[in-house]
C-alpha cells in the first residue's frame, strides 16, 4: 500500500514512550517538514502518546537546547540566557492544549506578541 505522509500520523508511528527515561527526548519531528505555525500540536500528539504534561515542556526546553549544545543560553529561564519566553492563559501542566493558544511571546528579551 501507499505510505502515510501525514506528519502527525507519521509521528505518533516514530514514537515510543518506552523510551522514556532511558534516553532524552528532544521536541522536533523526525517525520519531514511541518505546516509552519503548527509545532505546538506536536505537544499534544506527544501527551497523547503517553508523555507526562511535564516531560512534554522539558522535551521542548531543556532537551533540545542540550542536543542543540546550547544549554550556556537556551533551555531554561536564568539571569544571562535569552530571554525566549511564551505565555498562555493556562497552566500547560494542566492542560497541555494551552499551548496551541500562546498570548505572549518574547524573543531575545524582545516582545512580538503581547
Amino acid at each position: 500500500g501507499a505510505m502515510n505522509r501525514n506528519p502527525a500520523i507519521c509521528a505518533i508511528r516514530n514514537f515510543d514512550t518506552r523510551f522514556i527515561g532511558f534516553c532524552k527526548v528532544a521536541y522536533g519531528t523526525d517525520s519531514g517538514v511541518s505546516i509552519h505555525g503548527t509545532n505546538a500540536q506536536e505537544a499534544v500528539l506527544m501527551h497523547e502518546a503517553g508523555m507526562t504534561e511535564m516531560d512534554v515542556i522539558v522535551s521542548a526546553t531543556v532537551n533540545s537546547a542540550d542536543l542543540l549544545d546550547k544549554t550556556s543560553s537556551l533551555g531554561t529561564i536564568e539571569v544571562g540566557k535569552q530571554a525566549d519566553i511564551i505565555a498562555t492563559d493556562q497552566s500547560p501542566l494542566d492542560n497541555i492544549e494551552a499551548l496551541l493558544s500562546v498570548g505572549f511571546v518574547m524573543k531575545g528579551g524582545k516582545v512580538y506578541k503581547q
